[in-house]
């Protein structure tokens, strides 16, 4: 569950950026931070993600890779769709203030 957790906070941030972006005028910006999200989400360390007994010898690396797995397919999808969703959410806005 803590992988749902910290995918949906990416989230959360990542929606609070695009907002100060916009408040500040700065609208540009938004392809730098959707830019280290997906780096984020490359590079997210599976060992944090892992509970590990001390005494224990790990024989399988299995449960890295589908956290590694998860992140890059999961949260790069989602930070893609929550660009693309924000974009043309701010585009009908715009749109429908000048009316």
């Amino acid at each position: 569950m803590i992988l749902v957790y910290t995918l949906a906070l990416i989230t959360i941030l990542q929606i609070t950026a695009y907002v100060l972006l916009d408040k500040y005028k700065l609208k540009n910006w938004k392809y730098l931070i959707l830019g280290l999200i997906l780096l984020i989400d490359i590079s997210m360390p599976p060992d944090f993600f892992i509970e590990k007994n001390p005494n224990e010898i790990v024989k399988c690396g299995n449960q890295a890779l589908g956290i590694k797995l998860f992140f890059m397919i999961l949260g790069g999808t989602i930070a893609i769709i929550t660009h693309f969703i924000y974009a043309m959410v701010m585009r009908y806005r715009a749109k429908n203030k000048k009316v």
